[in-house]
């Protein structure tokens, strides 16, 4: 029996301070942040071999609020940004 661990955290900034990509937390919560997996390997015979296994995860993954980029039209007018809530998954 064999682990994964995970806890990924990460915002992405642009050089005047705004948020390219906005802050996100992802973690895997089982039991913690552990993920149990057991691979098997079999090999019948000279030309056969079966490969199996499972993988337990349970993972939470959470997106804090922002405000999207605005853009450019094809006249050079900048356009809105837009709110977006933040988020929790499981």
């Amino acid at each position: 029996m064999n682990w994964d661990v995970l806890n990924d955290e990460t915002v992405q900034n642009l050089t005047y301070g705004r948020d390219w990509i906005p802050e996100l937390n992802m973690r895997n919560i089982a039991p913690r942040n552990i993920a149990p997996y057991t691979q098997l390997k079999l090999n019948l015979y000279r030309d056969w071999v079966f490969k199996g296994g499972i993988h337990f995860e349970d993972i939470v993954i959470k997106l804090s609020d922002h405000t999207t980029l605005y853009q450019i039209d094809s006249e050079g007018n900048p356009k809105g940004s837009v709110f977006v809530q933040g988020i929790r998954l499981r």
